[in-house]
This record gives structure tokens, C-alpha cells and sequence, in this order.
């Protein structure tokens, strides 16, 4: 009895511990590659794109954390039927997404905007290239960063296994893209291998392995974060005009055009895109905030 629940629990606990690993190794790759083929200067200029990514992913994983006992709960709990737990998995997984994806759109499209003048005043000019480097790591990446409590999910309902196969020949195509493209492109070339990596197995794989075996309706997922699409119109739009038109010669004020932009986001977002539970969780800290000033 105890040697079966041992075994079990190795098991388990093995495959979390694989995924671990072959995330460090998959994202670490590419600084063990450029310093083999292109040098200290290429690392240097990828380090500055991976540090911002790293920072952007933080945001996401900060809100997802909350909700791991919520997960175990629905997943141990017992439901009237795999419907009714599909629903309400499905639900979880839908507020927490959207929430996630409005939070990092503002980043990503911040990163889009006003990512190369601020890289610019940060690193040094001769780092523009750093610029390319975090879009193609962060971009992509979005879409697991939005639905990192799937993660939760399957070690829940101990699936988690076909995502540690998954991320293990993502990290060999990342590794065979990433030789080719490096020696070509430099650290450029080695954040195209990493991006086209996460598309094929989070973009992908994952999503249907959600769809298939972990009890999630990915559609209703996808249907509900594209319904937040058109509160991202007017900030795309001033955005794209400040990228094109505003040239700031300090941090200072790069800083307040980012805040001006950030407001803008944040009113369309708030009056297009977000549903009543959304608007709650923005009204709340506001409203707390308002009474703290007064």
C-alpha cells in the first residue's frame, strides 16, 4: 500500500520536476548558443530582450498563483456530472485568462510602442537590437502566460505528463531552429527559434490537449478573449501615432507619454472590452485608493 503511493507520488512529482527543467533549459539555450557562435556582444543584447520578457511573464504568473487552491477544489470536488465540471472549469480558466490578457496587452503593446525608446535610454543605442529580441519572446508567449492555470489544472487532474513530453521536443526544435538561426541573424535569429517553439506547442499542442483531455472548452476560452478586442482599437490607434510622431529626448518623458498611454488603455478597456466582474476588480482598488487620498 505504502510502496504504491510512493510510486505514484514519484511519478508525479518527476514529471513536474522534467517540465521544470526542460523550461530552464529552453529558455536558457539561446545565451549558451550566441556565446558559441556569435560572442559576448550578441549574449549581451539577447540578455536585455530576456530580462524584460522575464519581467513581462512575472506579471502573469503573479495572478494565476491565487487561484491554485481554487483548481484542486473543483477538480477534487464532487460535481454532479464531468459537464457540470467542465463548466465550471471552463469558467476558471475564462475569468482568470481574460483578466491576465487584459493586464499584459497593456504591457505588450506598451513593449510595441514605446519598447525601443525605452531600451534605448536603458541599455544604450548600440542594444536597439534588444528591441526585436523581447517581442519575439514575449508576443508569442502570451498565450501561455494566459492560460498558465491550465498548468494547475492538469497537475490537478494528473495529466501533466503530455505537457512535460511536449516542452521536452519543444526545447530539441527550439535547439535545432536556434543553432541555424543564431549563426545567421544573432540573437535575433535565436529569438525567431524560441518564438516559432512556444507557437507550435502552446499555441497548439496545448490548446488541444485542453480541448481533448483536460476537460476545458478552449473554443468558448478563445470566443471570450476575442471579445475584448475592440477596447484595444483606440489605444492601438493613439499608440501607433505617438510611435510614429513622438520622439522623447529623456526618460522623463518617455515616462509621461507611457502614463498618458497607459490611461487611454485603461478607459477603453474599461468602457469596451471588460464584462461586470472585471469592472469590479478594477472599481475596487480605485474606489480603496480615492478613500486613502481623501
Amino acid at each position: 500500500m505504502h510502496r504504491g503511493l510512493f510510486l505514484d507520488l514519484f511519478t508525479y512529482t518527476s514529471f513536474i520536476a522534467i517540465n521544470l527543467i526542460v523550461d530552464q533549459i529552453n529558455w536558457n539555450v539561446d545565451k549558451v548558443l550566441l556565446a558559441r557562435y556569435k560572442g559576448t556582444v550578441a549574449v549581451a543584447i539577447y540578455s536585455v530582450g530576456f530580462t524584460l520578457n522575464t519581467y513581462y511573464s512575472m506579471v502573469s504568473t503573479a495572478v494565476s498563483g491565487v487561484f491554485t487552491p481554487l483548481v484542486h477544489k473543483i477538480v477534487n470536488s464532487t460535481c454532479d456530472s464531468l459537464q457540470e465540471q467542465k463548466r465550471q472549469l471552463t469558467d476558471l480558466f475564462t475569468r482568470v485568462g481574460r483578466v491576465q490578457f487584459l493586464i499584459l496587452t497593456l504591457f505588450a503593446s506598451g513593449l510595441i510602442f514605446f519598447g525601443k525608446s525605452f531600451i534605448s535610454f536603458w541599455a544604450g543605442n548600440n542594444y536597439e537590437e534588444a528591441y526585436y529580441v523581447v517581442l519575439l519572446l514575449a508576443l508569442p508567449a502570451t498565450i501561455p502566460l494566459i492560460q498558465n492555470i491550465g498548468i494547475e489544472i492538469q497537475r490537478a487532474e494528473n495529466k501533466h505528463k503530455y505537457r512535460s513530453i511536449v516542452y521536452f521536443i519543444m526545447a530539441i526544435i527550439n535547439l535545432l531552429m536556434s543553432i541555424y538561426l543564431c549563426q545567421l541573424y544573432g540573437a535575433i535569429g535565436s529569438a525567431i527559434g524560441t518564438a516559432i517553439s512556444l507557437l507550435i506547442a502552446n499555441g497548439f499542442l496545448i490548446n488541444w490537449y485542453y480541448y481533448k483531455y483536460c476537460n476545458i472548452d478552449i473554443i468558448s476560452f478563445w470566443k471570450n478573449i476575442a471579445r475584448v478586442i475592440p477596447g484595444f482599437i483606440l489605444p492601438c490607434i493613439i499608440g501607433t501615432c505617438m510611435k510614429i510622431w513622438v520622439e522623447p529626448q529623456s526618460l522623463f518623458q518617455l515616462s509621461l507619454w507611457i502614463i498618458l498611454y497607459m490611461g487611454i488603455y485603461v478607459v477603453s478597456i474599461f468602457l469596451f472590452s471588460m464584462n461586470q466582474y472585471e469592472r469590479a476588480l478594477l472599481r475596487k482598488p480605485m474606489e480603496f485608493l480615492f478613500k486613502s487620498c481623501k
